[in-house]
């Protein structure tokens, strides 16, 4: 049985199999004083606080039900730009083709959001390498229909390899327990980055042995696998098994592993995208980068650590353009307007991957633009 996250399916699986950031019981000094203990989760605190309202959920809606549910977790980063994990977004095509809308839900309980403002266009950070979870350095933005008034940004950071061995903080909707509950709660909590070069298996596992173990039997102990599965081929490919712990390799400079220090909380399912951030004196929350993924093994969920995908240098200039945009269709929709005898409307796709102000001069083929409840079109003649 493989150990890595294996990339999602295509369809609304993405979100849940998508590994993401959970909460800490002892945070740093700046959490604590925003921060409520909840139930025993995977070590954090019920984060309800207005100031946190810069970290959202992106919330899926299927169209013909009505049906809603949370996909990952995401930031303000910009009027109307929000980072997130690449994997995140990286659907969008699909979702568009079979009827299901994604929303940005900002507030303390993604169930009972402040707002639900339309993702209208998204972009991901450059760079070809597969990544840990292979999706690329694993950022994304997604831009909205609309500016959230009144909700904080985060700002973003480059990732310094000098973060090796501090402590942040996390901050997301995801699971909160091991037995696999989600209640819709934003937790926050503190992970320590343990590893930013070299091995992503080494810095989750320690070593291979461990992983063996921990893929064989699903627990990790004193005793030495190795002998027992080479001397009974069928309980593993050894072969196999070093070949995929000498290739998981971190992304220098764009990829951590974090959540292995002692009281560290671990990011779960439906965190993806959620922050890894510093907390200024001051309260500002500076993110350098976003949760990514984590291993698959036979045991509760969560419990290894997990990689996160950071802000190096080309991802961080990624970042630094998107979050200006503005939406080049303003206040035009879909559906169009009529600007005297001029036809406007607003095409977008995600699947052809364009967001744009169209016009059409109706007088042109001879008829008119005509406004209706349903929008707008030019009339045919005759």
């Amino acid at each position: 049985m493989s150990g890595r996250l294996q990339p999602p399916p295509r369809g609304l699986g993405v979100a849940l199999l998508a590994l993401a950031g959970a909460c800490s019981e002892t945070p740093s000094s700046g959490v604590a004083a925003i921060g409520r203990h909840g139930e025993a989760i995977i070590g954090g605190l019920v984060a309800g606080h207005p100031s946190l309202d810069h970290t959202g959920t992106l919330t899926y809606r299927i169209r013909d039900t009505g049906q809603t549910n949370a996909l990952c977790s995401g930031s303000l980063i910009g009027p109307q730009t929000l980072v997130t994990a690449n994997h995140c977004i990286s659907q969008m095509a699909l979702f568009e083709g079979i009827g299901v809308d994604v929303f940005w839900s900002p507030g303390p309980d993604f169930r009972e959001p402040i707002d639900d403002i339309p993702v209208v266009a998204v972009a991901s950070a450059p760079g070809d390498e597969p990544g840990f979870a292979g999706f690329g350095r694993d950022v994304g933005v997604a831009h909205l229909d609309r500016v959230s008034e009144g909700v904080p940004r985060l700002d973003v950071q480059p990732f310094d390899p000098q973060l090796l061995g501090v402590s942040m903080v996390t901050l997301g909707y995801g699971i909160s327990s091991a037995a696999g509950l989600v209640d819709g709660l934003r937790r926050v909590g503190r992970e320590t980055v343990a590893q930013v070069e070299g091995s992503a298996y080494e810095g989750l596992f320690g070593d291979f042995e461990t992983f063996v173990e921990l893929t064989v039997s699903g627990d990790a102990t004193d005793a030495n696998i190795l002998p027992r599965v080479e001397a009974d081929p069928s309980l593993a490919d050894l072969n196999a098994l070093q070949a995929e712990y000498d290739a998981a390799l971190l992304l220098e400079s764009y990829e951590v592993v974090t959540g292995k220090a002692p009281g560290d909380t671990q990011s779960c399912e439906l965190d993806s995208g959620g922050p890894l951030a510093l907390v200024t004196p001051d309260g500002t929350w500076q993110s350098y980068g976003v949760v990514s993924a984590g291993p698959r093994l036979p045991r509760p969920i969560c419990a290894f650590g997990q990689v996160f995908a950071v802000f190096g240098p080309d991802t961080f200039a990624f970042l630094e353009r998107e979050r200006a945009w503005t939406d080049p269709c303003g206040e035009v929709g879909v559906e169009g307007a009529c600007a005297g005898g001029v036809l406007v409307r607003c095409d977008s796709s995600f699947e052809r991957n364009v967001r744009q102000l169209v016009r059409e001069d109706c007088a042109v083929t001879g008829g008119e633009c005509l406004a209706s409840d349903a929008g707008a079109a030019c009339s045919v003649p005759g």
